[in-house]
């Protein structure tokens, strides 16, 4: 790593540099979030972040807080997901911040975990938030309604949270190619 300042990685990968990760014996938020998608990416027991990396100019902490400073909203947190449908990589240019609820949302998107085949009834269930879709003859035809009732529930939650224009296209975009 080209611009190592201080001698401890954090997760092995991590350099924090030799600036404060503390304000008044409370960490920041930059540094915490910092951490967490170092430890996303590289500990062992995040099996869904396995592909996902983090750019050599933020393993190094005091370029991750300018950009995280220069950019955080109150509410809003770090998403890889929106800029570059498929991106694996945490970066300055790959991410951007967006509303924490709607990230709660996006979260989990491409699994199947809002349906199933009922065994003793050999159909498939949809279920969103908690709520019964319906039952369904055939995978396709689960899924599809699964995801019509998602995207509706998200395309509902951006227009309440009035987001940018930018934002709204990126979701538009994500909504589609998913």
């Amino acid at each position: 790593m080209a611009n190592r300042k201080s001698n401890k990685l954090y997760i092995g990968v991590g350099d924090k540099g030799n600036i404060l990760t503390k304000e008044k014996d409370k960490a920041l938020l930059s540094y915490t979030t910092w951490c967490n998608m170092l430890r996303r990416c590289y500990s062992d027991k995040q099996t869904s972040y396995s592909l996902c990396t983090v750019s050599d100019k933020w393993l190094y902490y005091p370029n991750f807080k300018e950009w995280f400073d220069e950019n955080h909203i109150e509410g809003y947190e770090v998403d890889k997901d929106l800029v570059e449908v498929g991106n694996t990589i945490y970066s300055r240019e790959l991410c951007i911040m967006i509303p924490k609820v709607l990230n709660r949302y996006l979260s989990g998107y491409h699994d199947s975990k809002g349906y199933c085949l009922i065994e003793s009834s050999g159909k498939y269930r949809a279920m969103y938030n908690s709520k019964h879709i319906g039952m369904y003859d055939t995978k396709e035809d689960c899924r599809g309604n699964y995801f019509k009732v998602r995207n509706e529930s998200i395309i509902n939650l951006c227009n309440e949270l009035k987001l940018t224009m930018k934002i709204r296209d990126m979701i538009d975009n994500y909504l589609i190619e998913v």
